[in-house]
């Protein structure tokens, strides 16, 4: 799998869980933050070690990653392009951007202060 494979499927990966209340908003930015100095490391694992996941929840969204990218054609960035055609982000944007990590390069993610 290539970098940018893996990248966008740690970013799927993460956002599942998010949206699927497995994790908050913060041990997201955590996991990402801790991810981004150890980019051989599945976003999984991080959170497990981290504490914010356990290994049976891990193995069920490992399996809803798997089901959306068998979905589409095994293209983790699919999700991430369609996430920058969504309402957060105009379409000029997404079709300068090709794939989802380029979006957080030499950016840090900000955790909900609300």
């Amino acid at each position: 799998m290539s970098a940018n494979a893996a990248a966008d499927r740690n970013l799927l990966f993460g956002i599942l869980a998010l949206q699927m209340d497995f994790i908050s908003r913060d041990q997201l930015v955590a996991a990402m933050n801790a991810w981004v100095l150890e980019k051989a490391k599945p976003l999984g694992q991080i959170l497990i070690e981290q504490g914010a996941l356990d290994g049976d929840n891990r193995a069920w969204l490992d399996a809803g990653v798997e089901k959306h990218l068998a979905k589409h054609n095994n293209d983790p960035s699919f999700y991430c392009r369609r996430l920058l055609t969504g309402p957060i982000a105009p379409v000029p944007m997404a079709s300068r951007l090709p794939a989802c990590p380029n979006l957080f390069r030499g950016r840090v993610l900000m955790a909900n202060r609300s």
